[in-house]
């Protein structure tokens, strides 16, 4: 009988890639990532309570997360997209919560 080891595998190393308020843009990144075979979650920024009951209209943006061992690849990605740096604003740093 073998045993497996999980010693070696390493969990929660994800980190917010970039984040985005254009939503046409968002799609465009989303597609590139997955021609290019990129893991990526999407954690979406909700209104604040006050923003809420005073309804105020904030600009809606969604941060793009990534696995740290794919990083290189992401930032070649991002780069190749015509006006990138113009619609998205690279934050790169670890995930600050945990989500399971």
């Amino acid at each position: 009988m073998s045993v497996l080891s999980f010693a070696d595998v390493k969990i929660h190393n994800e980190i917010e890639f970039c984040k985005i308020t254009d939503s046409s843009f968002r799609k465009t990144i989303e597609k590139a990532f997955l021609e290019n075979s990129i893991s990526y979650y999407e954690k979406w920024d909700e209104p604040t309570f006050l923003e809420k009951i005073f309804g105020i209209k904030s600009e809606i943006s969604c941060t793009i997360c990534i696995n740290l061992l794919q990083q290189d690849k992401a930032e070649r990605v991002f780069n190749e997209i015509p006006g990138a740096k113009e619609h998205a604003e690279l934050i790169l740093r670890k995930v600050d919560k945990m989500f399971f």
